[in-house]
């Protein structure tokens, strides 16, 4: 797998730190970062025992302070000393603000502040929509692939890992994100069973975290980290935008259609963009979504740290000569596309500060021009090749869609930045999207139609194939042999879970045959009412292989006493006609 050195330095951060001075009076943007330098210290929580106490902070400084950091713990407590550095807490039923600080030989300093978390957030929820919510389930959820194979190490995380915030408050703060995000594409988006709901799976071999987007319901999995010390939420952000924005447009959406050596340029900077601009929507709506000022300023803390990654990438691909690319070349153990993925992102976040639309609105619009998406784009976005035509169209697409988002033509900025943008391209693609609001002259009104006969709500048929020993079996044909009137034929293959999943049937009565290729066939029936939803259960038997009989010696259709008795017939008879014959 490749590392971005622009991408993981970032995620690093995320992982480890959360820094910046807080000033609860302003609202909350990223321009302080835009125009400070980056900091060199960087603190995280090592361990944290909420019996005893005690926590461990370790970090770095690569500023190599020459004297040792001032400690303020929170609770009235101060010392003086390297990292790491222990404390022990004797009251533990609240949460503290450490404040780290560095000296410099030059006479400057620095100062970072962590949250020491030892009891949950203390929430006033309200109700949200139940089309975007996000679970993190004790037990395995069934998952159907629309295209590629599942990863077999997904999980469920259990309750060792919800030790300080509940599982039940990082559902719920994540699906006020997740609903932030649904608006932001739109609601255009692919959606099963008419939601758009994600779960999150535990990886303990993976280190951070990867979407599945592909997946009924849609999915992402977490390494062990994520919920283990302070929770890094931008880095949960980014992983819920991938499965949003793989699913739009949900007529056509880019997931599989991009994929490959040219998937980053998209899939990472729209990540990137969503993580930051849900963490800005959120943080300044905290209150309208009941969430604590406690929260919000770990929240705040964190995402300023994100965001000072990103601009310490961007510096250095300014040192790095533009090394510009839309396409990953598959040689490389790094990230090629990381320098243009970073640019994008730098330059969102610079106009929507400069912007009075805010952030939202700036997502929403350039979202709005990238689901015109259709095959023509696809074919000039040209996935699987590294053509000339096809790094102008990827670069310009995404230029056009930045300007747009902003109303202002920003083709020369990118150009500065190495970008191959195209005018024709750009031109091209400015007009097909105008071309959308081309209004035609409304039709004279037709007479209202007839109302139609109410109908039956519809149901469905979930079927689940095991063997004699209870193991899901995948790859059976099912099948109907007998369904009521009016309803076509079902036929479908079940899933590695065994699973069929039949939607959208008539109410009545259904004979189903399942079949696999050596084991019995086995029939099952049911009857489902409106509406309603009934679960068939078969057992399939191997066959036993019988050994083949032995095969009868001798002449076919004689016994062996008629073959010896004809043959000493011919014997005598033969001799008899050679005695003659001598006579």
């Amino acid at each position: 797998m490749k590392k971005s050195i622009y991408i993981l330095f970032v995620l690093l951060i995320l992982c480890k730190s959360i820094q910046i001075a807080y000033c609860k009076n302003e609202v909350f943007n990223f321009k302080s970062v835009l125009v400070d330098e980056s900091s060199s210290l960087f603190v995280w929580l090592e361990d944290l025992d909420k019996n005893s106490g005690k926590v461990v902070l370790s970090g770095v400084d690569m500023g190599a302070p020459k004297q040792p950091f001032s400690w303020n713990w929170g609770d009235g407590a101060y010392s003086v000393g390297w990292f790491p550095q222990n404390h022990i807490y004797q009251n533990v039923n609240r949460n503290y603000l450490v404040e780290v600080t560095a000296y410099y030989s030059d006479g400057t300093s620095s100062s970072t502040v962590i949250v020491v978390q030892f009891v949950d957030y203390s929430i006033s929820k309200v109700p949200l929509p139940q089309n975007s919510s996000v679970f993190i389930p004790e037990e395995h959820v069934p998952l159907q692939s629309r295209l590629y194979s599942i990863p077999q190490t997904m999980i469920p995380f259990d309750d060792s890992f919800f030790i300080n915030v509940e599982r039940s408050t990082i559902e719920y703060i994540l699906s006020v994100a997740s609903m932030i995000q649904m608006d932001f594409v739109n609601n255009d988006v692919f959606l099963y069973n008419n939601s758009f709901n994600q779960y999150i799976f535990r990886d303990p071999d993976f280190g951070g975290g990867y979407s599945v987007w592909f997946t009924n319901p849609p999915s992402f999995a977490l390494g062990d980290y994520v919920f283990q010390g302070t929770i890094s939420w931008p880095s949960l952000f980014h992983e819920m935008a991938h499965g949003y924005t793989l699913n739009t447009p949900a007529g056509h959406y880019y997931g599989g259609k991009i994929d490959g050596n040219a998937n980053a340029i998209f899939s990472e900077t729209i990540a990137q963009i969503f993580q930051h601009s849900t963490a800005y929507v959120l943080i300044n709506n905290a209150e309208e979504y009941g969430l604590p000022e406690e929260f919000v300023l770990e929240l705040e803390l964190i995402s300023l740290q994100s965001f000072r990654g990103i601009k310490q990438a961007f510096d250095k691909y300014l040192e790095d000569n533009l090394p510009f690319s839309t396409w990953n070349y598959p040689a490389t153990d790094y990230d090629d596309a990381g320098g243009a993925t970073i640019c994008l992102v730098m330059k969102f976040i610079e106009n929507a500060e400069d912007s009075e639309q805010g952030y939202r609105t700036s997502v929403k619009r350039m979202m709005d021009f990238l689901q015109m998406f259709d095959e023509e784009l696809r074919i000039n976005y040209d996935q699987s090749h590294n053509s000339e035509s096809g790094a102008e169209f990827r670069a310009t697409l995404f230029v056009a869609a930045m300007s747009y988002s902003f109303d202002k033509n920003l083709v020369n900025e990118f150009r500065d930045l190495n970008f191959t943008v195209n005018d024709q391209i750009y031109t091209d693609l400015m007009n097909k999207f105008s071309s959308q609001f081309i209004q035609e002259p409304e039709p004279e009104p037709e007479p209202e139609p007839e109302p139609e006969p109410e109908v039956e709500p519809l149901g469905k048929i979930q079927i689940m194939v095991y063997d004699e020993n209870r193991a899901p079996l995948r790859q059976v044909t099912v099948y109907s042999t007998s369904q009521p009137e009016g309803q076509s034929t079902l036929e479908g293959a079940t899933s590695i879970d065994g699973e069929v999943i039949f939607e959208d049937v008539i109410s009545g009565e259904y004979v189903f045959k399942a079949m696999k290729e050596e084991y019995e066939s086995a029939t099952s029936s049911g009857s489902i009412a409106p509406g309603d939803t009934i679960e068939l259960i078969f057992y399939l038997e191997q066959i036993m292989s019988e050994p083949e009989p032995e095969q009868p010696r001798g002449i076919p259709g004689f016994s062996t006493e008629s073959v010896i008795i004809g043959s000493s017939i011919v014997v005598l008879l033969l001799w008899v006609q050679h005695r003659r014959i001598m006579s």
